[in-house]
């Protein structure tokens, strides 16, 4: 198991920061949770790569993480959520 502090990942408009553990390979996990969650969900992506040795659990606790949105309105906005001080703050932008 590695432990990866402060790493940082940013998808469609979310960015996490925050401790990553690699929990191994895939069809390894103790349970096999995740392998079965994917396999009744996602059943051609499990079947295509869940034994290759390059699908591997990482297990991410969160410290901060920032989202970037607009609302039903349009309004663009941020979220920033810190989860060390437990606090959110939202950020409006383009008030109309």
């Amino acid at each position: 198991m590695m432990l990866l502090q402060s790493q940082l990942l940013c998808w469609g408009g979310v960015q996490v920061e925050g401790i990553a553990v690699n929990k191994g390979l895939v069809v390894e996990e103790p349970g096999r949770r995740f392998e079965k969650g994917y396999k009744e969900h996602l059943w051609e992506s499990y079947n295509k790569y869940s034994h290759e040795d390059t699908e591997i659990l990482i297990e991410v606790q969160p410290k901060y993480v920032e989202v970037w949105d607009t609302s039903d309105d349009g309004y663009a906005f941020q979220l920033f959520i810190d989860f060390e001080n437990k606090t959110v703050e939202p950020k409006i932008y383009d008030k109309k």
